[in-house]
């Protein structure tokens, strides 16, 4: 696991933050993941598993890329311990709280932040986005805590490079203005298998 602090979790405190940072239903996450034997497995595992156990790697500083800076500024007092999973086109960041910034290459990507606490069976999505990063631009992944709302991740454009032409193609309209408000979880699924795609070409 990616998390370096301890996993025992307070079931009763971390499910209502969970229940406010995942799930609109204000019902917790526990029946997301599978059962192996006695272990339960959290999906967003069985996700990266699916992709090979890959790890995310920067692309180099001399390539076109835009930057994606991490931050974490969340309050964990009072909520027990848990892990936050981060995976982009379905690779893991390793510590991602400690990894700053990344370099990614333009085009579509795909993200997706998670609370788990895996002795206790709960998970809880923090964030699932469809970013279509330029060659230039920078963007803020922010982990934090709001008293009122629990726990979330916020992704946000710091620095904008526009061009005069092109600014958005019809691939990037579909999934802005039609996936993503109809289910975010099923946008995702669709950018993943896009990502696989031109991946193999």
């Amino acid at each position: 696991m990616i998390s370096t602090w301890p996993r025992q979790v307070a079931v009763a405190t971390l499910g209502t933050v969970l229940a406010f940072a995942g799930n609109s239903s204000g019902q917790t996450e526990v029946q997301r993941g599978r059962r192996a034997g006695s272990e339960w497995i959290p999906a967003v595992q069985l996700e990266w598993e699916k992709y090979g156990r890959k790890y995310f790697q920067s692309v180099p500083a001399d390539q076109p890329h835009a930057t994606l800076r991490l931050r974490d500024s969340a309050d964990r007092s009072g909520v027990g311990q848990f892990e936050i999973w981060l995976l982009i086109d379905g690779e893991l960041v390793k510590g991602w709280t400690q990894a700053g910034d990344l370099r990614v290459s333009p085009g579509l990507h795909c993200i997706r932040v998670e609370m788990v606490a895996i002795p206790s069976r709960y998970e809880g999505t923090l964030f699932i986005g469809l970013p279509w990063p330029r060659a230039g631009t920078e963007d803020e992944l922010h982990f934090s805590r709001d008293p009122k709302t629990g726990f979330t991740a916020k992704y946000q454009r710091i620095k904008l490079v526009m061009k005069l032409l092109d600014v958005l193609d019809d691939e990037e309209m579909e999934f802005d203005s039609e996936r993503r408000k109809k289910s975010p979880e099923a946008a995702y699924a669709y950018c993943l298998d896009q990502v696989r795609k031109k991946r193999s070409q």
